[in-house]
């Protein structure tokens, strides 16, 4: 019986890849059912919350592939997640924090 020596032989970045593209349909469903649910205000904090997540798997993806692409999937995530932070936090809140 073979010993697992490597991160490759149990998750293959085939998987990421698949999830990636789960979650690119998620988003697509999500948008249409805002779109006509009439709640269309709601659209853009959670499609960043999606794409933040999305480019964090990009980012493993490409580790996995021993691509040089990582560092800027995580910029990505993190302006993705800055977004998304700035989109649910209203002004008044961080006012009252100074």
């Amino acid at each position: 019986m073979a010993v697992l020596t490597s991160v490759d032989s149990w998750l293959d970045v085939r998987l990421v890849h698949f999830i990636m593209a789960c979650v690119l349909i998620e988003a697509l469903v999500l948008t249409a059912w805002l779109w006509r649910t009439g709640r269309r205000a709601l659209a853009p904090a959670w499609l960043a919350t999606l794409a933040s997540g999305f480019c964090l798997m990009g980012a493993l993806a490409a580790a996995l592939d021993q691509g040089g692409f990582w560092p800027a999937w995580l910029a990505a995530a993190g302006a993705a997640h800055l977004l998304d932070l700035w989109l649910r936090v209203p002004l008044r809140r961080a006012r009252d924090f100074r």
